[in-house]
């Protein structure tokens, strides 16, 4: 699972909030306090996200990986 910070202003996500990527299932979560939501994010807001991952560290850059 790795965990990136948002760079940018978008519709429906803010500016620096984190978002975990689980790289096994494809699953996106946000991440508030600290702690990873229960259920991932819908995917065509996932799949929104992963398109800007590739980007490189334009829009997302990873803070953390486990």
């Amino acid at each position: 699972m790795r965990i990136y910070k948002l760079l940018v202003d978008l519709p429906f996500m803010k500016r620096f909030n984190l978002y975990a990527f689980d790289d096994d299932v494809g699953d996106v979560y946000l991440v508030e306090n600290n702690k990873i939501a229960d259920y991932p994010l819908r995917v065509g807001l996932a799949s929104y996200l992963m398109l800007l991952r590739m980007e490189g560290n334009k829009y997302l850059k990873e803070v953390l990986k486990k």
